[in-house]
């Protein structure tokens, strides 16, 4: 996985940077190989808000997969956007084994 971490209207640090990869490392059971990974974090308002942007698009799916958070705590925002995108993948995960592990209806005894 490729992690790009952009900073928006704020100083990168190396606190912030190993937040993100150790809650990004989370996100390798669902994304191989060298697929992109977007994170944008950024202050608005004069630093007093603080938002974090996760974005992956699914080359095998085809599907996008973006979550955002704004508020005053910027690690509160990071881990929560990546609890959402989690949540996503494994929506949509749960989806696809469904879809391959279908029940076939029983069939009528002496039909």
């Amino acid at each position: 996985m490729n992690l790009e971490i952009h900073f928006r209207d704020m100083e990168s640090t190396e606190a912030i940077r190993t937040h993100i990869e150790d809650r990004a490392d989370k996100l390798e059971k669902f994304i191989k190989g060298d697929e992109h990974v977007r994170v944008v974090v950024g202050a608005k308002q004069k630093g007093q808000q603080h938002f974090a942007e996760v974005y992956w698009h699914g080359n095998k799916s085809g599907k996008d997969f973006f979550a955002k958070e704004e508020g005053d705590n910027l690690y509160a925002q990071i881990d929560t956007t990546f609890e959402k995108i989690i949540h996503q993948l494994q929506k949509e995960h749960d989806k696809s084994v469904d879809k391959h592990h279908k029940k076939q209806p029983l069939k009528k005894a002496g039909a």
